[in-house]
């Protein structure tokens, strides 16, 4: 992770290289420390923890199509973790990537059945930019909430997961109802993306996440907008003596943020699923907010950070056929990764808030 001193610090370049390196540290360690307790895990089941995490390794990066299966997942990590990351530097919380993201698959499953004479190529853009501005405007609700009325945005993005999931849950069995399939009707063939590698599905959900993060990296780098979310971050009353608007940076924070996690849902619609699907997001909004945190609120360090999650998640499934455990006992693994980033991040994000240190 990369550390860099706050606007107008007087911290030397030693200092910034010590907390780089204690950053560093603190992550490797929290990794081993949830491989350890995975060991444990694993042992109590009656399972070689070393075999176990070779088949972990084996069923995400191995033949048969895996290492493309964990590339799709990585892509909502990416996405999600990016929604979260940019109100993150703020010292908000956007802990509705889910319901952004699933919002976004509404938007865009409506689009898509609707216009179905528009050529496919065009369609297929009309669908994921309309994926983008339905999650966008669904974070927006607990930005205007919390400068309205101070409502906490952390609860009110939690409540707006549950109410995505159950609009998204509606139309997939009413309206837009596939039959009794837990589906959507698909959208034309003509607008379905297809794999960019042989036998995978991987294209352009993978370059579009890394378009984002290298974007978001100099939007947060290079604009007023980024140096806004740095001086709030750290200091928010000399922000808004300098001049800068608490209110509008919230609002394109979550704006922002909330269009990457609808995109995400947008992608999974034209490149992966065709429609709407029951369980279209398997946490992948919580985990890419564990996937920010490891990266230290770093856009270019989501990339691995997201794909070590991705690993553990598509890598679970080998367990079964490899050791004989249930794949949940994998999952564990990354549940117990997940608490301790989740703990020492938030950690580092109040240090950040405090103004001791900028990520």
């Amino acid at each position: 992770m990369l550390l860099q001193p706050s606007p107008g610090s007087t911290v030397d370049g030693s200092d910034w290289l010590v907390r780089v390196r204690r950053g560093t540290i603190s992550s490797i360690g929290s990794f081993l420390l949830a491989l350890l307790l995975g060991a444990v895990v694993f042992l109590a089941l009656g399972a070689n923890p070393v075999s176990s995490y070779q088949a972990i390794l084996s069923g995400a990066l191995g033949g048969g199509g895996s290492l493309g299966e964990t590339l799709n997942i990585w892509t909502p990590f990416v996405l999600t973790g990016l929604a979260a990351l940019i109100p993150f530097r703020a010292g908000l919380w956007n802990a509705g990537g889910d319901g952004q993201l699933y919002a976004g698959a509404v938007g865009g499953i409506l689009i898509g059945l609707t216009f179905t004479t528009l050529p496919g190529p065009l369609l297929a853009l009309v669908i994921v930019l309309g994926a983008a501005a339905a999650g966008s405007l669904w974070a927006l609700i607990p930005a205007v909430l919390k400068i309205s009325t101070g409502a906490s945005e952390i609860i009110v993005t939690l409540l707006l997961n549950f109410t995505a999931v159950l609009l998204a849950d509606y139309v997939i069995t009413g309206p837009w109802a596939e039959g009794f399939s837990a589906t959507t009707r698909q959208i034309p063939s003509s607008a379905q993306v297809g794999s960019w590698v042989p036998g995978t599905n991987v294209g352009v959900g993978e370059v579009t996440a890394l378009i984002c993060a290298l974007g978001v990296f100099l939007l947060i780098q290079r604009t007023r907008f980024g140096f806004a979310l740095k001086m709030f971050g750290s200091n928010r009353g000399a922000a808004q003596l300098a001049g800068l608007s608490l209110a509008r940076t919230t609002l394109a924070a979550f704006g922002i943020g909330g269009a990457l996690a609808g995109l995400s849902g947008g992608i999974l619609i034209v490149s992966i699923h065709h429609a709407l699907v029951t369980g279209m997001s398997n946490n992948y909004g919580f985990i890419g907010i564990a996937a920010t945190l490891l990266a230290g609120l770093n856009p270019l360090w989501l990339l691995p950070a997201a794909f070590l999650f991705s690993v553990l998640t598509v890598g679970s499934n080998n367990l079964t056929a490899t050791v004989g455990i249930d794949p949940s006992a994998g999952l564990i693994v990354e549940a117990v990764f997940v608490v301790l980033l989740m703990a020492l991040g938030v950690l580092r994000l109040r240090l950040w808030q405090g103004g001791t240190q900028s990520l």
